[in-house]
């Protein structure tokens, strides 16, 4: 009878110790599917940031391709600026014009005096400069006096004329070899008389060198 008890009560313990088992057993199961369920979420979001990260580069290395496209396409715009100035600067390049040759030839004095006014001495120095342009040709400073006093002084006094016209223009620039000073003193008068403050005067004329160096 006891030993009858005895082994009910081992089985019954027995079973007590596998029930506790299936059921710890089964409680371990849960929570390792538990924490696999909780965790295969946190693998996933790791696998969706990939695309994430790739999908913000693209636009930028495409953007920048497309924003160097026009940087390389600026200098070809430059030859079609730069050819106007080289077209401005041909038609600058005019010749100089020919310098002409002055229209006053008769420069006159006042009484016993070789000095001459400033309008005077302008158009000499338009003479000095077309002397200068033309070296092939030379100057006569044919210098006068009135019938007023002896010869002698009147021929000493056409020279001074001269010379006085002759500096002018040597200070411009002029060589003295393109200059022939003649002192004609009253020996060639204008016609009119009555009016001898036109004898008192210096007259240009230009000839050629050969011309000159043959007289």
């Amino acid at each position: 009878m006891h030993a009858h008890t005895f082994n009910l009560k081992s089985i019954r313990t027995l079973g007590i110790i596998l029930t506790c088992g299936a059921l710890a057993a089964g409680c371990a199961h849960n929570g390792a599917k538990t924490m696999s369920q909780e965790t295969s979420p946190i693998a996933s979001s790791t696998e969706t940031t990939a695309p994430v990260a790739s999908n913000e580069t693209m636009p930028v290395e495409q953007n920048a391709v497309e924003n160097t496209t026009p940087v390389a396409n600026e200098p070809v715009s430059q030859p079609a600026e730069t050819a106007p100035v080289v077209a401005d600067n041909s038609a600058n390049s005019t010749a100089t014009p020919a310098i002409q040759q002055p229209g006053q030839m008769t420069f006159y004095f006042g009484f016993n005096k070789t000095s001459l006014d400033d309008q005077d001495k302008t158009v000499l120095k338009e003479h000095a400069e077309f002397l200068k342009a033309n070296p092939s040709l030379v100057l006569e400073i044919n210098g006068h006096t009135d019938h007023t006093g002896p010869h002698d002084y009147n021929e000493y006094l056409s020279k001074e004329r001269a010379e006085a016209v002759a500096k002018i223009l040597i200070a411009e620039g002029v060589t003295r070899s393109q200059l022939v000073i003649k002192a004609l003193a009253d020996d060639k008068p204008l016609a009119d008389a009555a009016q001898p403050g036109k004898n008192r005067r210096v007259e240009l004329q230009y000839d050629e060198m050969n011309m000159v160096s043959s007289k």
